[in-house]
């Protein structure tokens, strides 16, 4: 089947042309659509203010790994045993 394609197109080739071209043109539509789609996605998503979200971090968060300041003596009492 694939052999008699090839020489199909091999002994015709303007039929070759065209399928080439007819490919590209499908392949260059099908890009610039998805390119629209996810303009239109992003500009959506930009100007949409319905859903205000707090951002995933925030710059009053503090890292684990900083210690903190704490209000009193956090030093053990000799006195209390447990």
């Amino acid at each position: 089947m694939i052999k008699l394609l090839v020489s199909f197109l091999i002994n015709f080739p303007k039929i070759c042309e065209y399928l080439f071209k007819i490919v590209e043109a499908y392949e260059r539509e099908a890009l610039n659509r998805k390119r629209k789609r996810n303009i239109d996605l992003i500009d959506d998503w930009l100007q949409d203010d319905s859903t205000e979200q707090d951002p995933p971090f925030s710059l009053e968060t503090e890292s684990p790994f900083v210690q903190r300041s704490r209000k009193g003596n956090n030093r053990r009492d000799p006195k209390i045993r447990e």
